[in-house]
């Protein structure tokens, strides 16, 4: 029974690696689930930390040629992550090269990145955009020359909103017959959840979430939202519950957040009972 046992275990994790080594499930499997992955079974790491590429195109020449084969490396470190080294990062549904030209001191940090076919056209992503990094290539001859502070891409709130604030209306009226109260306290029940925003000018490309704060679970409402200086669009109401449309919170303590270009410009913190 220990021999069989030992064999059926041996099975187990080759059938496991071979699962892993393949290419879908190399692409598709999120980086932070690599760790655990590679402590506990032997022979993984090779297979999990490697990512071939073949390079098309002429989006990083001359400092990465057309044809080239780069093997990434998907296990690195945060403090890996500086300026000048060359990455492979996720756009949208793409892949895609970049070199991190700036790093930017906000929390989460926004890595500002481009290519050397256009080296000033930055592009901001996150850590959870990074799949892999390359830092064996020497990206010291680029071409991108930089002409202002990282401290200057930097967006402060009351350069863009006048206001912004949580509020109520009851469950079953709607906008434009009831009158907006404001709080961070609702009540399942009774309540509609609504936030308002008065911006100074427009706001481009806004993610707004709400993350519980005692598990940081986080319910995203809405990304690559614009809000203008009209009024009309600037107050929205959601109701409790679990249909499309509606915001499904259970009792507890939340944050509803406000970010523009990756960056936080305002957290608020409520109650749902």
């Amino acid at each position: 029974m220990v021999i069989i046992s030992k064999v059926g275990r041996s099975l187990l994790v080759l059938v496991i690696i071979g699962l892993l080594a393949s290419p879908l499930w190399i692409k598709f499997l999120p980086n932070e689930a690599l760790l655990p992955i590679i402590n506990n079974i032997p022979g993984t790491e090779k297979v999990l930390c490697q990512y071939p590429v073949n390079v098309s195109g002429e989006s990083m020449s001359p400092i990465v040629q057309p044809g080239s084969n780069l093997v990434f490396d998907r296990c690195y470190d945060l403090s890996e992550l500086n300026e000048g080294l060359l990455i492979l990062f996720k756009d949208d549904s793409s892949l895609r090269l970049g070199i991190i030209r700036h790093i930017l001191p906000t929390e989460p940090p926004i890595f500002k990145v481009s290519g050397e076919k256009s080296p000033d056209r930055l592009q901001d992503i996150t850590t959870t955009n990074i799949v892999a990094i390359e830092p064996s290539i020497d990206t010291s001859k680029t071409k991108y020359q930089a002409k202002q502070d990282p401290q200057t891409f930097v967006i402060h709130p009351d350069e863009y909103l006048n206001d912004l604030y949580l509020a109520k209306i009851p469950k079953s009226s709607g906008i434009e017959n009831s009158n907006l109260e404001q709080t961070t306290q609702f009540l399942i029940d009774t309540d509609k959840f609504c936030f308002v925003v008065e911006p100074i000018k427009t706001i481009n490309e806004v993610r707004l979430e709400i993350s519980d704060v005692d598990s940081e679970q986080i319910i995203l409402l809405g990304e690559n939202i614009i809000f203008t200086t009209d009024p009309q669009t600037n107050i929205n109401c959601l109701d409790f519950g679990k249909n499309q449309g509606m915001i499904n919170l259970d009792s507890g303590k939340y944050s509803f957040n406000f970010f523009s270009n990756h960056q936080l410009l305002q957290s608020i913190i409520f109650e749902v009972n």
